[in-house]
C-alpha cells in the first residue's frame, strides 16, 4: 500500500474537494502553497516539467511515448491522485487502477470470464493519448463535480501534458477511469441486454458468454474474421475512443486458449507456459553463472533488445524481476501450488547465498591494557546498504575497550578491510561506517548491497534475521525466520520486536521483510550463555531512523 502523502483523512479531503472555488483552495487541498502551484502550472515551461522518452511496445510494433513528471510535480500529482481515489467510485466491471483496499486486479478481471463458452477481447487505440485537455476539463465542469471554470481548468492543467494524458504521470490512470465512467455504464447495459459479462482493465475490454452463439451486437463474423458489432462500436466511438482493429479476437473455449489480461481462463485462471519457461531459465542462469553475470546478461539480452533500455539506464535488478515473476505465479495459482513452492525454494537458496555477500563481520581489537576484560565482545554484524554505507549498531563500535575496527566476510577471514566511522547515534543505536576508497571500489564491483528501505510494518508480518552471532573460524551466516511480534516505545523510539532470537554478535545485522527489503537493524537480545527464552524482547531499530543522520 502506498504511503499517504496528505495529512487529512478521507472525509475532510472529500469535503474540501467538493468545496473548491479558487486556486488557493486547490493549493490548500494539495497541502502546498499557491505560489508553488502557480510556478509549476504557469511560470515553469511545460516541457521542463516532464522527461519524455520512448520505449518499444511489447508487441515490437511501434513505440510507446512516456512522459514522466519531474519529482516536485510528481509529488503534487500523487497527492491529487490520493484525493481522486477517494472521489471516484468504480463500477463493478472496472478492475484497473483501483486503490489497493478494493483488491481488484488482472486476476479479479480474468475470473469474471472463467469457463465461458466465448470470450471476446478488444483494445482501445491510443487510450491515454485520446484523452485531451478539453475532455478532462469537461469532466470537472460536469456533474457530479460541477466546478467553476477556474477550478476545472487548473485541475486539468495538473493532469495534462502536450494536450494528452501523459503515460507516466500518477494522475493519468485515475483520470482515465473517471473519463470512462459513462462508457462503463453503457457497455455494462449492453452486456446485460445480451446476457454477457463485461469487464474493463484500462484499455483492455472483455465480453464473455456461455450461450451457444455470440451476440451480433457485440461481435460478428465477416468473411471468417470476427469484428466488433455495430452497437459496441457506436458506444465506444460516441465516448471519444477508437477500437484497435489489430487486437480484436473471439475465443471459443472448445478450440482455443482463452486469454484475458494475460491469464488463461479456459478451466481456471492460469499463467501461460511462457512465464514458467522464463522463471526456469532465469533460475538456471543465476545458479550456473552467478548473479553478477545473470544481471549483465539480463540487461544486454532482454532489456536492451526487447524493451529498448530504461530511462537514464536505471536497470531493474535481475533478482527482483525474477522474484516478481515467482510471486505472480503464486498469486494466480496459489501459494500451495507445487510449481510455485519449487521455484520459491530454489530462489531463496540462491538469494540468501547471494545476499549474504552484503553482510559482514565487524571485528575490533581489545586494548592491550584491558586484556583481562574477556567478558566484553569484540565482534558484531554489519551490512552494506546502497547510498548509505556499512550499517551496524552504535554499541558495536563504541565500546571503550575496543579500537582498530576491521571487517571481513566469512570464509575470507584473511581479507580483513580497515573501517572508519562515518557517523553514529547513541540514542538511535545506529552507526554508518565506510571503507577506504580501494576497498569500496572492490565492494561495488564484487558484492551486491541490500536495497529498498521500508517503514511500513504490521504485527504478524514475516521477517528474516541475518548475521554472525558467536562467530568463530569456519562458521557461516545465520539466517532465522519469524514474525513481527509487537512494537515497543522506548525513549521516543518505536522498536520492532521480532520472534527470532537475537544473540550477542548478531547486533548490527539486517532484518528483512518477506520482499527482502530492510526494515531494521538487530540491536538487542541475549548473551551467548543465556537461554533464548530468557527475554521476550528481541529488539530491532527501524531502518528509517538512518535518515536522521542525513538531515543534519
Amino acid at each position: 500500500m502506498r504511503k499517504k502523502l496528505l495529512k487529512n483523512g478521507e472525509d475532510v479531503l472529500l469535503e474540501n474537494f467538493y468545496a473548491l472555488k479558487t486556486r488557493e483552495d486547490i493549493a490548500n487541498l494539495l497541502e502546498i502553497t499557491e505560489s508553488t502551484l502557480i510556478y509549476y502550472l504557469y511560470r515553469k515551461h511545460p516541457i521542463d516539467n516532464y522527461t519524455v522518452f520512448e520505449i518499444p511496445k511489447k508487441s515490437q510494433q511501434g513505440k510507446r511515448k512516456i512522459a514522466a513528471p519531474i519529482t516536485p510535480l510528481k509529488i503534487i500529482q500523487q497527492k491529487l491522485n490520493e484525493i481522486l481515489q477517494c472521489v471516484y467510485h468504480p463500477k463493478s466491471p472496472v478492475h484497473s487502477f483501483i486503490r489497493s483496499d478494493d483488491k481488484r486486479s488482472i486476476l479479479t478481471n480474468a475470473r469474471q470470464h472463467f469457463g465461458k463458452r466465448f470470450v471476446f477481447n478488444i483494445d482501445l487505440e491510443d487510450f491515454y493519448h485520446s484523452i485531451n485537455f478539453g475532455r478532462v476539463r469537461g469532466l470537472f465542469l460536469a456533474p457530479p463535480y460541477g466546478f467553476n471554470n477556474l477550478v476545472a481548468t487548473t485541475l486539468a492543467q495538473l493532469c495534462i501534458f502536450d494536450n494528452q494524458l501523459p503515460q507516466g504521470a500518477p494522475t493519468s490512470p485515475i483520470i482515465s477511469n473517471m473519463i470512462c465512467a459513462r462508457l462503463d455504464s453503457q457497455l455494462l447495459h449492453l452486456a446485460k441486454q445480451y446476457q454477457c459479462i463485461y469487464t474493463r482493465y484500462a484499455d483492455d475490454i472483455t465480453f464473455s458468454t456461455s450461450y451457444k452463439s455470440f451476440p451480433l451486437a457485440v461481435a460478428k463474423n465477416e468473411k471468417g474474421i470476427f469484428v466488433p458489432g455495430v452497437e459496441l462500436t457506436e458506444i465506444i466511438e460516441s465516448n471519444g475512443f477508437k477500437i484497435n482493429q489489430s487486437k480484436v479476437r473471439l475465443q471459443n473455449r472448445s478450440y482455443q486458449r482463452q486469454v484475458v489480461t494475460g491469464l488463461i481462463v479456459n478451466n481456471a485462471p492460469n499463467v501461460g507456459k511462457e512465464l514458467l519457461q522464463q522463471i526456469r531459465a532465469m533460475l538456471y542462469v543465476w545458479e550456473k553463472f552467478g548473479l553478477e553475470n545473470a544481471q549483465r546478461e539480463f540487461e544486454e539480452k532482454y532489456i536492451k533488445k526487447h524493451r529498448g533500455g530504461y530511462h537514464r539506464n536505471e536497470y531493474p535488478a535481475f533478482e527482483k524481476v525474477l522474484r516478481g515473476k515467482i510471486d505472480f505465479l503464486g498469486y494466480v495459482r496459489g501459494k500451495d501450488n507445487p510449481k510455485y513452492i519449487k521455484f520459491m525454494n530454489l530462489y531463496e537458496n540462491l538469494f540468501y547465498g547471494s545476499i549474504q555477500n552484503a553482510v559482514w563481520v565487524i571485528e575490533t581489537e581489545i586494548d592491550d591494557d584491558n586484556l583481562n576484560q574477556l567478558d566484553d565482545f569484540s565482534q558484531g554484524t554489519a551490512f552494506f546498504l546502497d547510498k548509505y554505507g556499512l550499517i551496524t549498531c552504535h554499541h558495536v563500535i563504541e565500546t571503550p575497550l575496543f579500537n582498530n575496527m576491521k571487517s571481513f566476510q566469512p570464509p575470507n577471514v584473511s581479507e580483513k578491510s580497515p573501517l572508519r566511522k562515518k557517523t553514529s547515534h547513541q540514542h538511535f543505536d545506529l552507526a554508518i561506517l565506510e571503507f577506504d576508497a580501494l576497498v569500496k571500489r572492490k565492494l561495488f564491483i564484487t558484492h551486491r548491497s541490500i536495497e529498498d528501505i521500508t517503514d511500513d510494518r504490521n504485527i504478524g508480518e514475516e521477517v528474516t534475521l541475518m548475521g554472525f552471532p558467536n562467530y568463530h573460524l569456519g562458521s557461516s551466516i545465520t539466517i532465522k525466520s519469524g514474525k513481527i511480534a509487537s512494537f515497543r516505545n522506548i525513549h521516543g523510539i518505536r522498536w520492532i520486536v521480532i520472534s527470532p532470537a537475537i544473540v550477542a554478535g548478531n547486533s548490527g545485522g539486517p532484518v528483512l521483510d518477506k520482499h527482502n527489503r530492510v526494515i531494521g537493524v538487530a540491536a538487542q537480545g541475549i548473551k551467548p550463555d543465556e537461554s533464548e527464552d530468557k527475554t521476550d524482547f528481541f529488539g530491532v531499530i527501524p531502518i528509517h531512523y538512518l535518515d536522521a543522520f542525513f538531515k543534519k
